[in-house]
């Protein structure tokens, strides 16, 4: 589901993705837990989505946060994470 979203994202087809993202985060945290790495890695391809429409930065945050307490500050997707964050604190 998420790589058909992100398909949906390289076409432009925002909407669409955002519909899928959405889905694809609320099923693996109803099933996971909202700390699991997979509902985590969900979140932030919904906030990679958001970019688009500047309204990220609040789901990197809690994104980054979980990451930092599941998998660790060094770990690589919490570094992602932080990258990302950092990127539209920048472009703010």
């Amino acid at each position: 589901m998420s790589n058909l979203a992100s398909m949906y994202c390289r076409q432009g087809k925002y909407d669409k993705a955002e519909k899928l993202y959405k889905k694809c985060f609320q099923l693996q945290k109803d099933t996971f837990g909202p700390t699991h790495p997979q509902t985590l890695t969900s979140m932030n391809n919904l906030a990679l989505l958001y970019k688009k429409y500047n309204k990220s930065e609040t789901l990197f945050k809690q994104c980054l946060q979980g990451r930092k307490e599941v998998l660790g500050e060094d770990h690589p997707d919490t570094m992602s994470t932080l990258r990302n964050l950092q990127n539209i604190q920048n472009n703010k």
